[in-house]
């Protein structure tokens, strides 16, 4: 039955009840029979002379508060029904169908009489009744057959089954239909504040960057993860040695931090980094620092003496505050500037930075020039000495000069060998002169000089001191003819054939006569031979020819120097071929220099 037909058949009803027969005798249609007994009889709560009186405002038949077809007081009522416990006959049905559930809808189109939850009636105008199956017929969007939409109503097709979107499960005050992306969890509907828990709780199907844990750490950044790409840097971890913020406390800690931006940090082992030169695992420079920062410093990096300088740096003797590279030199027989040579500059310059040698003056970068220096002799006796810092290359020692002064200072055989001394350097070319470097100096030259000319041997005396190598050439049971050199290998004021004349032989024989020192026209150090009887040279023997024996220097003059040939090795003629043609030689000093010097180097 439609529900317009029900609302017909209900309006039919109520036209035609005043037309029917009434049990209530009463000649009035609407309200309570004046003779009718029970619930409705006069006498009691309905009695005409009370509310209920015929005549009265309150309980006029006709009247709304008391009008027997009315809600309140109606014959068909379930409270004052005829047919009830107030039907004067019977059944007394005096106004129509029976309502026997009393649910306002007769028994002829109430679907079930006994229930008054179903009826005809559309009570919320939804079309549908509760005998139709409107399983909510107060509310006009519920009914069989509705389409689900989402309107917060469990069951809105009275199908028995709730719409699963349509529950509000976790309480949030949104189902799934409205928004609610997860109907579980009551901090996740559409437009819910979004708060630190990983989750889409706007249901914007977004989780924010701030809540994901991106390097798996357990922990995002909105949760304190200061940096979500790494995963030892989180709030609460430990911190390590890696320059990061691990605890995520904003501060990464000093020891981490490389400031010498050398690659490594103090942490990592950098003993010092304010230095970019030191770490652990650099190599070691000449610093003076801990490069390597294995805790020490190497010794030569240390400035032991304070004198700005260590080993490594060029400092000589860092035992020594005046000993260091570039330190000038002094005085004082010490390396100063650390040029491996000491008093180097001012070498001979004093007693106190005495030489060995002139060459080691020469050496050291001390010459002057040709001078007088200070010499020390073994025991470290200084002494004067002339040096010659310029013939054949400097560096000569004058141990010796044979001046033809008279004196015969050097006729014997022990002043040659010996460590006397006599004369004065000041006066070596007028006066026979020896000092302590005759028997002290070694070396391995022999320079002659006299006062016209000059010629050297090399490597003649076999690195010893003069009277040393006298003493090892000196034959006392014979004279010599022995050539110790032929020829000199430098010379100074001499035609070549001159120079390759000179010879040395030590007490070289004469034929007229026997051998120095007591023989006619002998030297003990002949070296300008002539064919019979002469032998010049020095220390002339102190016997035989009286002019001869009154002079040690028989060296002669240039001019009278004229070599001649003569058979190579047969001395007197040395091995060049050469020796001093005979007619040019003399008793007397006519043809001889006025002294000759020895120098030794």
């Amino acid at each position: 039955m439609t529900h317009t037909l029900r609302l017909l058949l209900a309006l039919c009803f109520l036209l035609v009840l005043p037309a029917c027969p009434d049990d209530d005798d009463d000649s009035t249609v609407t309200d309570d029979d004046d003779t009718s007994v029970g619930d409705d009889d006069d006498t009691a709560d309905d009695d005409d002379t009370t509310d209920d009186d015929d005549s009265g405002s309150d309980d006029d038949d006709s009247g709304s508060d008391d009008d027997d077809s009315g809600s309140d007081d109606d014959d068909s009522g379930s409270d004052d029904d005829d047919s009830g416990d107030d039907d004067d006959s019977g059944d007394d049905d005096d106004s129509g169908p029976a309502d026997g559930d009393g649910d306002g809808d007769p028994a002829d189109t109430d679907c079930d009489d006994t229930d008054p939850a179903l009826n005809s009636l559309d009570e919320d105008g939804d079309g549908e009744t509760s005998c139709d199956g409107d399983c909510d017929d107060s509310h006009a969007g519920i009914f069989p057959g509705n389409t689900a939409i989402c309107d917060s109503i469990p069951d809105s097709d009275c199908d028995g089954v709730v719409e699963p979107d349509e529950s509000d499960d976790d309480l949030d005050f949104q189902n799934e239909c409205d928004g609610d992306c997860d109907d579980t969890d009551d901090t996740i509907y559409g437009n819910a504040p979004e708060i630190c828990d990983g989750l889409d709780n706007d249901c914007d199907t977004i989780v924010p960057a701030g809540e994901t844990d991106d390097d798996g750490d357990g922990q995002s950044e909105c949760e304190g993860d200061c940096d979500d790409t790494d995963i030892n840097n989180f709030d609460g971890n430990v911190e390590v040695c890696d320059g990061a913020d691990n605890d995520c406390d904003t501060v990464i800690p000093a020891t981490e931090i490389d400031d010498d931006t050398d690659g490594q940090s103090e942490c990592e082992g950098d003993c010092d980094d304010t230095d970019i030169n030191n770490f652990d695992g650099n190599v070691e420079v000449c610093d003076g620092a801990d490069n390597d920062c294995d805790t020490v410093i190497p010794a030569t990096e240390i400035d032991d003496d304070t004198d700005g300088q260590s080993e490594c740096e060029g400092d000589c003797d860092d035992t020594d505050i005046d000993n260091f590279d570039g330190n000038p030199e002094v005085c004082d027989g010490a390396d100063n500037d650390c040029d491996l040579a000491a008093d180097n500059g001012v070498l001979g310059s004093g007693s106190a930075c005495a030489a060995d040698s002139c060459l080691d003056i020469l050496n050291s970068s001390s010459s002057n020039g040709d001078d007088v220096y200070t010499l020390a002799d073994i025991t470290g006796a200084p002494y004067d000495a002339w040096c010659d810092m310029t013939r054949n290359l400097g560096g000569w020692t004058l141990v010796a000069s044979v001046v033809n002064d008279g004196s015969r200072a050097w006729a014997t055989f022990d002043v040659w060998t010996d460590v006397t001394t006599f004369g004065d350097v000041a006066n070596r070319d007028v006066a026979d002169y020896k000092n302590i470097g005759f028997s002290d100096v070694d070396g391995a030259d022999l320079l002659i000089v006299t006062d016209e000319y000059a010629y050297s041997f090399d490597v003649v005396l076999g690195d010893q001191d003069f009277a040393s190598f006298m003493a090892s050439e000196y034959d006392d049971t014979q004279c010599s003819s022995t050539f110790l050199a032929s020829g000199a290998d430098w010379s100074e004021g001499l035609s070549a054939d001159q120079e390759a004349l000179q010879s040395l032989v030590v007490r070289g024989w004469d034929n007229n006569c026997n051998c120095f020192p007591g023989c006619n026209e002998n030297s003990i150090l002949s070296m300008q031979l002539s064919y019979c009887c002469w032998v010049n040279g020095l220390g002339n023997a102190s016997a035989g020819q009286p002019t001869w024996s009154a002079h040690d220097n028989s060296l002669m003059q240039v001019s009278a120097m004229v070599p001649e040939s003569c058979s190579a090795g047969a001395y007197p003629c040395n091995d060049n071929g050469l020796w001093v043609a005979t007619g040019n030689n003399c008793y007397d000093t006519s043809c001889k220099t006025t002294y000759g010097q020895i120098y030794v180097r």
